[in-house]
């Protein structure tokens, strides 16, 4: 079986957080949510949940809080290199990293399902999680994306508006890296000309040949 915090995750310096708000703890397909609904924070370290112990979780381990799921997304802090998010699974020695533009993707979904959907198909089965870099209202869709929403009155777009004079286009890069025994977390990344050097918490550093400048638009 996978263990708790079996995965490591982080991403680039957020400016804020937003759990998805919702009406009910429990729904009526028997979906069972952890954390608090529309909270904010300011780290994935620190989230709230619904409890009065723990009052607040860590988000940036997984699998964790089993028999619940749970959604939230974060707004990464612009910056002149490529945003990031990542996941280190220490045990299988390896981890997953995705580059992007936050000007087109201006923020990160965690879908974070541990056995807490109890309807059809799933009947608490799934342990599962999904890191989506997005443009949108959380799991909302395109309608309430639109419009004005809780995200856009803290000036995080939510849609694009397309025309037809000039393609839209989405860069968007992804990767798969070895890592060391003594690799956990990632504290922070480090980009050069053609490379990215992951550096965990532990101090111990990566690096790998990327072409992230692919992310601001230019040609492979």
């Amino acid at each position: 079986g996978v263990q708790n915090g079996a995965l490591r995750i982080a991403t680039s310096p957020i400016r804020f957080g937003y759990t998805n708000p919702y009406g009910a703890a429990v729904t009526a397909d028997r979906e069972y949510y952890s954390l608090a609904s529309g909270a904010r924070f300011s780290t994935l370290h620190d989230v709230p949940t619904i409890w009065k112990e723990p009052e607040r979780t860590d988000c940036t381990v997984f699998p964790a809080r089993e028999g619940f799921v749970d959604i939230l997304q974060v707004f990464q802090k612009p910056t002149d290199d490529p945003a990031w998010v990542a996941a280190v699974c220490a045990e299988s020695g390896y981890l997953w990293y995705a580059l992007k533009d936050t000007t087109v993707l201006p923020s990160t979904v965690f879908w974070m399902e541990n056995r807490g959907r109890h309807g059809s198909p799933w009947d608490g089965r799934n342990a599962c999680i999904g890191l989506e870099d997005v443009c949108g209202l959380f799991a909302d869709g395109l309608p309430e994306s639109a419009q004005p929403n809780l995200l856009t009155e803290h000036g995080v777009a939510t849609c694009h508006t397309l025309s037809g004079d000039a393609p839209f286009v989405v860069s968007y890069i992804e990767g798969v890296v070895r890592v060391p025994g003594g690799f956990d977390a990632i504290a922070s990344v480090r980009f050069t000309d053609g490379a990215a050097t992951f550096v965990s918490e532990s101090g111990i550093e990566v690096s790998t040949s990327v072409r992230h400048d692919f992310v601001r638009g230019s040609t492979l």
